[in-house]
């Protein structure tokens, strides 16, 4: 067995993997020709979003690289804890239309059954540290039995009580090397990396109980997947799509889908079909060659003066200044 120094582990995460040099080879070819890659979605409303991990099944606390440039980017869930770890770089984390923009060391702890996707930025490197349910019984009935905060958390999630969507924390240097040091355990793959791994989740647990300014969400996780259903609709079609429309998909009067829309995301439908656009239009503003007017066109607006009004709005600049300042 060959023990990773977090020197190697860093050269190791950072590298591309030969699949993975393909899809951004492929990602930046679609921005260069002025397309922006396609967004799989899902239409049928009652469909389940729930995704597990095979690997999940075979360890208690597993790991995996988010891979970059990935062109699906869908609202989805799991039955098991996912606790995101921006390992380097950015990136935004969208929890169930709630955007919130990551940075290096940061860590995003999602709940089970939680509708999310991330967006990296270029190469930045994303960590996924699973937690399967029955290990975080055991931690919150054998270990963190206290009544602070993250322990209660721990066991509204095991007792299925109300509890919040998800909690963000800056990571010290004390988290982020038990971090690597988890993830170290397990590209390891040694005898005893089942036990290393979920000792280092111990240890990482501890730091989130004792010592830590953990933002708890607002919202409580949802008990439908309706409006997951919408909005990768929304992330999907942005660039043909209205109230009207999404109405009639959904079979939704045009008020519950914006009284969907504000509650959940905090956003209403024309603010939150915006931002997409928004994020969309930077996308190619950054990579293409593309007029500013053939940009607003292929993002939706059909109104160049609307765009550049939307756009001032949202960055503080025109759309041309924009572009010269990336």
């Amino acid at each position: 067995m060959t023990i990773l120094s977090r020197g190697a582990l860093r050269e190791k995460l950072t590298a591309y993997e030969p699949e993975e040099y393909a899809l951004k080879c492929a990602f930046l070819e679609q921005l260069e020709g002025g397309v922006i890659p396609v967004l799989h979605y899902a239409e049928d409303s009652n469909q389940s979003y729930l995704i597990n991990s095979m690997e999940i099944y075979h360890a208690r606390v597993a790991v995996r690289k988010h891979w970059r440039y990935f062109p699906k980017r869908y609202f989805h869930a799991h039955s098991y804890m996912e606790i995101l770890y921006m390992y380097d770089g950015s990136g935004v984390n969208n929890v169930e239309g709630v955007p919130t923009r990551m940075q290096q060391g940061d860590f995003c702890i999602l709940s089970p059954d939680v509708y999310h996707f991330f967006d990296q930025d270029g190469d930045s490197v994303l960590m996924n540290i699973l937690v399967r349910i029955d290990f975080l019984e055991l931690l919150a009935c054998e270990i963190f039995t206290g009544n602070e905060r993250f322990p209660t958390y721990l066991r509204d999630i095991i007792n299925e009580g109300s509890h919040p969507k998800s909690i963000y924390l800056q990571g010290s240097d004390e988290i982020c090397e038990l971090a690597d040091r988890l993830i170290m355990a397990r590209m390891d793959e040694g005898v005893y990396a089942d036990a290393e791994a979920e000792a280092w989740l111990t240890l990482l647990f501890a730091r989130f109980t004792d010592g830590c300014d953990l933002q708890f969400s607002d919202g409580i996780h949802w008990q439908t997947s309706v409006i997951a259903a919408i909005l990768n609709h929304l992330h999907a079609k942005y660039d043909d799509v209205d109230l009207t429309s999404v109405a009639k998909q959904f079979n939704y009067t045009k008020s519950t889908i914006c009284r969907l829309m504000k509650s959940h995301t905090g956003k209403t439908f024309s603010e939150y079909l915006n931002s997409i656009r928004m994020k969309r239009a930077c996308d190619l503003l950054q990579a293409s060659t593309l007029s500013v007017e053939k940009i607003a066109e292929q993002v939706g607006f059909r109104s160049i003066e609307y765009f550049n009004r939307c756009f001032k709005r949202e960055f503080g600049m025109s759309p041309t200044n924009w572009r010269k300042q990336s």
